[in-house]
Order: C-alpha cells, then sequence, then structure tokens
C-alpha cells in the first residue's frame, strides 16, 4: 500500500537539504573564486610570454600595459568616469612601444596594439593587488575600444626589449590576488584575502615565474 509522507517529515527532509545547501555553497563559491586567482595569472602569464616571443620575432619593444592601481594614480581620468569600471585592476594589453633616450633617461611612447590583440580582463574574484610591480610606463597611449577614456594616457607595463629581455633591466612583477571589484572602482576582499600569486620577470633574461 503506498504510504504518503507527513507534513512533519517532509519538514524535516527540507531542514536537510538546506542545511547542505548551506555548508556546500559557500565552499564551492570558495573554490570558484581561488580557481579565479590561478586561472588569472595563467591568463597574464600567457600575454607576458607572448609578449617576450613577439619582442623577439619583430625585432620591436612590445609591452603589456596593465591596468592596475599605479596606473590609476598616474593618469586618474583614463579609465570611464560614468557606468562600469570594468578594467580597473583587472584589465590588460599587448602593444608596440618606441623607446627614446633624453639626457640619459629613456622612455617608452604607444605605437600601435599588438594586431590580433583586445583587452583581456582577469576572471571575476581576482584583481591586480599592490603587490604589483611595475616600475615603467608606456606614454601616449590610445584606444579605439572605448575602455580608455579619449586622448592619450600612461599607463604602467611590463617592457620586454627587441632582444626579449626586461627594459632597462627592470624587475617586473605582477600579482593577482582574489576579491571583488566594484564598479565604483574599490576592492572587497573576503576571507581569503591572502590568496595570491605572482608572476614575476626576470631582469636579465626576461624570463617568467611564478610563484
Amino acid at each position: 500500500m503506498k504510504r504518503n509522507f507527513t507534513l512533519v517529515e517532509l519538514l524535516v527532509v527540507t531542514v536537510i537539504i538546506g542545511i547542505i545547501v548551506g555548508a556546500v555553497v559557500p565552499a564551492f563559491t570558495r573554490l570558484m573564486t581561488g580557481n579565479a586567482v590561478s586561472y588569472g595569472l595563467r591568463m597574464t602569464t600567457s600575454q607576458l610570454n607572448m609578449a617576450r616571443t613577439e619582442a623577439c620575432a619583430r625585432r620591436k619593444y612590445v609591452a603589456v600595459v596593465i591596468l592596475d592601481k599605479a596606473s590609476n594614480a598616474a593618469s586618474g581620468a583614463y579609465l570611464p568616469e560614468s557606468g562600469t569600471n570594468v578594467g580597473y585592476c583587472c584589465a590588460f594589453r599587448s602593444c608596440y612601444v618606441t623607446k627614446s633616450v633624453s639626457g640619459g633617461s629613456a622612455s617608452y611612447t604607444f605605437e600601435k596594439w599588438v594586431p590580433g590583440t583586445k583587452w583581456e580582463y582577469l576572471p571575476k574574484g581576482a584583481y591586480f593587488s599592490e603587490d604589483t610591480v611595475l616600475p615603467l610606463e608606456v606614454k601616449n597611449v590610445t584606444d579605439e575600444d572605448g575602455l580608455l577614456t579619449s586622448g592619450a594616457h600612461n599607463i604602467h607595463a611590463v617592457i620586454f626589449s627587441d632582444s626579449g629581455r626586461a627594459a632597462e633591466k627592470k624587475a617586473f612583477a605582477v600579482a593577482v590576488r582574489e576579491g571583488v571589484v566594484t564598479d565604483n572602482k574599490t576592492v572587497t576582499r573576503n576571507n581569503n584575502a591572502e590568496n595570491q600569486l605572482i608572476a614575476k620577470v626576470n631582469r636579465y633574461t626576461g624570463g617568467i615565474r611564478t610563484e
């Protein structure tokens, strides 16, 4: 004979399901945001390796411009002033640059974007942290895709020389950390905020290692 469930039994099952979901969802969320950091670093490292290869193949200086906090300080209006700031602390792209030397000091000026490239974005849940070290910048960057405001801007970058080495033997480091970037250009860090991975460029060889 078919037996119907009582209301109490249904309530008990519902409570159990609620407890399981409550325990699983946060763990799944932490897993996904943790994966965002490792995936974001792989994206960045891939772009750096591509830029280095392009520099060697074309015998040109190639830079990976990175929209990090330092770049925002140096060029405060280059991100959209209204709407969603989709590039804040999470966008990057490769370009050719021209090196000029004046008074013993070198500068690097935007030439054009590397053909076939576009703005890349770290996955949601990851951002370029304050541990990013970009001692050089690319001057007069212009953007036809609408991520930057109109005009020319100076943006910090990892720059490879025409031999594939780090420009001026500078030590570059790109740090990807767990956190959520909001529309008003602030970063919300969660309980796993120390989850961070770094890609470092060897100042002498241009080789890239992660840690």
